[in-house]
């Protein structure tokens, strides 16, 4: 699929039911404050200069090899940078949780945002003119693919990796602004 690295992850707090208050309108409204949701991102980014540098030499090397990736998206580096921490659409969410304690659970299911979108797609279309031009005859070009050692699998291979650390830090600066958004609302105080 095009989302790369779709995943989930689950923080139990210190929180109980009886935290919680009856409406939770001002917490989800806190919440959607802080993380932005389907196409929408930050202004700026929300995660520190040293993590997105982490990210950017792996990158560069991909678009470096395959310059057609920065042309699938619109404001290339400014629109990964400022979608980590954010929500996707979809089957994506961000829930409060209760377990059979009645513990307080973050739960939350995203993944590698556009950017992942933009490296699948971007492969993809690699993947069936490879086998358009070995003559596989598959019965469906949806289902084509890259052998190991054809000429573009190793980068593919390095391109679904880094999509996948950019899902999972997405998921973790999200979590981070739940708990801020949490924090600061109006429920006690709490840890993780």
């Amino acid at each position: 699929g095009v989302d790369i690295g779709c995943g989930m992850n689950a923080v139990r707090t210190s929180l109980t039911a009886s935290d919680l208050p009856d409406n939770l309108y001002s917490v989800r409204r806190e919440i959607e404050r802080r993380v932005p949701v389907g196409f929408d991102r930050h202004k700026k980014s929300v995660v520190n200069r040293s993590s997105l540098n982490g990210l950017d030499k792996p990158l560069d090397e991909i678009v470096h090899k395959h310059p057609g990736i920065m042309k699938m998206l619109k404001n290339f580096n400014p629109t990964w940078q400022n979608q980590l921490g954010t929500l996707g659409g979809g089957n994506h969410f961000i829930e409060l949780c209760l377990d059979e304690n009645d513990d307080v659970w973050i739960m939350l299911h995203s993944g590698s945002r556009g950017i992942g979108n933009v490296i699948g797609r971007y492969f993809i279309n690699l993947a069936k003119k490879d086998m358009q031009r070995h003559q596989h005859h598959l019965p469906d070009v949806n289902l084509s693919y890259l052998s190991e050692g054809s000429d573009y699998f190793d980068d593919y291979v390095m391109a679904v990796n880094w999509a996948q650390e950019y899902a999972w830090m997405n998921r973790r600066e999200m979590m981070k602004l739940v708990v801020e958004a949490l924090q600061n609302s109006a429920l006690p105080a709490f840890q993780l």
